[in-house]
């Protein structure tokens, strides 16, 4: 039983008007939502919120299982999200819950083709939908459309998965979980723990999943105090070369120019940013894609928007016991 998800237990088990029955199909277990609807980004913070994570699908029996399991409930025609997304490269799809490619594929016919509405808007987000009537096939749709009725969540069993780290060693998530935190050295400030992995860098997207892979989230800067704490933290970490940028969690992937928090989803309301940043850039040549995500530099622990994309260390935080 999974120690971190404490609005969670087997359906078998579950009182009067529980809201979070889950059901074991393979070596997962599920939670369909059929309260609300939400757009993908908050879709992923519902989960993380009762500690679990958007679906990742890795085979074709797991996709036919869950649309046994929608078929069953009587909504297969329903719009389901799943944690892919190619918002970090236009074609390249990728899982937020495991910062995976994907490996195994059942898009539907045309598919992926990045419609652009007329608003702008592109499809950069991975749903399953039963379109045409030839089973759940995979679709990519705007991260922001709140017309799903239904969202599917997943979970590995603690047991089967490992969070590795090269820098204070692997640790099965059973530990993790049990401690219900990051077995790392971590810097303490007020009620947060900082941590930047050693000799590791990353995208923007890989770094918030190895962050949650240790039971960690990629840090959030609400304060002064904090982005003074944090400046401390990296020049701890620095080395005697120019001054890195480190990935934090701002970003403004749901709409272009307001920037919100990954880990709570909130707007930004403190900021740091360097003189005329945000730009959202696109290089010299204006093909590269925009910057949307947020990094912090040592020298004056001012932020820039960078490319998503881009290789860079990152800091993860977690809040202290009380």
């Amino acid at each position: 039983m999974l120690t971190n998800c404490p609005n969670c237990v087997e359906e078998s088990s579950a009182p009067p008007r529980w809201t979070m029955p889950l059901l074991k199909l393979g070596e997962k277990r599920y939670y369909l939502s059929i309260f609300f609807k939400a757009n993908w980004f908050k879709a992923l913070q519902y989960c993380r919120f009762h500690g679990m994570q958007l679906a990742s699908i890795q085979t074709q029996e797991e996709n036919d299982r869950l649309e046994k399991y929608v078929k069953d409930y009587g909504l297969a025609t329903e719009h389901f999200w799943t944690s892919g997304t190619d918002l970090a490269e236009e074609g390249s799809f990728f899982w937020v819950s495991n910062g995976r490619p994907l490996s195994f594929t059942n898009w539907n016919a045309g598919e992926p083709n990045n419609f652009r509405y007329e608003n702008g808007e592109e499809e950069h987000c991975l749903e399953l939908w039963n379109r045409d009537g030839k089973g759940l096939k995979w679709n990519d749709t705007p991260c922001s459309f709140e017309t799903m009725k239904i969202f599917l969540f997943a979970i590995l069993i603690a047991s089967l998965a490992v969070a590795h780290s090269k820098d204070f060693g692997p640790k099965s998530v059973d530990e993790v979980l049990q401690q219900n935190r990051c077995l790392c050295p971590c810097k303490p400030f007020e009620r947060k723990e900082y941590f930047i992995p050693l000799s590791r860098t990353s995208d923007w997207f890989g770094a918030v999943a190895f962050c949650h892979s240790i039971g960690m989230e990629i840090a959030e800067v609400l304060n002064e105090a904090e982005a003074t704490a944090l400046g401390e933290v990296i020049a701890e970490e620095e080395s005697d070369s120019d001054p890195e940028f480190y990935w934090i969690g701002a970003n403004d992937l749901g709409v272009q120019g307001t920037y919100r928090w990954s880990l709570s989803g909130r707007p930004v309301k403190y900021s740091r940013w360097a003189a005329g940043e945000p730009n959202n850039a696109r290089g010299e040549d204006g093909q590269q894609p925009a910057e949307r995500c947020a990094a912090v530099a040592l020298d004056k622990l001012e932020w820039n928007d960078f490319r998503c994309t881009q290789q860079k260390r990152f800091i993860c935080q977690q809040f202290r016991d009380e």
